[in-house]
């Protein structure tokens, strides 16, 4: 059997809850804008948050020096998740402009000004 070192554990699952409350911001924020639940931006935002955490907490220590003092592992993971799940809503809109995505009304597009 394999030992798991108690330290890097704890360290995961606080990078978890991190990561998974950042994606819960995103995803209260774009059902308050007027999207409909779907399971696909679902995954993709929780999928992004936790990605962009681990890498996150990764990369910290190379570059905590140039970070101001406040700037704990922790709180960058924080900023790191939400920014994850930004990244993708942000990819989706460039990608609506530049490829011209027109949604059918059931789609999840929030409801336009004329229509509340």
């Amino acid at each position: 059997m394999f030992q798991i070192d108690r330290e890097v554990l704890y360290t995961v699952i606080v990078i978890l809850v991190i990561s998974l409350i950042s994606g819960l911001n995103s995803l209260v924020m774009r059902m308050r804008n007027g999207y409909k639940f779907n399971l696909l931006w679902f995954i993709s935002e929780y999928s992004m948050c936790i990605l962009f955490g681990f890498l996150a907490h990764d990369v910290y220590p190379k570059i905590q020096d140039h970070l101001w003092d406040w700037m704990t592992v922790w709180i960058f993971v924080a900023v790191a998740a939400h920014v994850g799940g930004r990244f993708i809503q942000i990819i989706e809109g460039i990608a609506r402009v530049k490829y011209n995505f027109v949604e059918k009304p059931s789609d999840n597009t929030p409801p336009s000004n004329d229509e509340q």
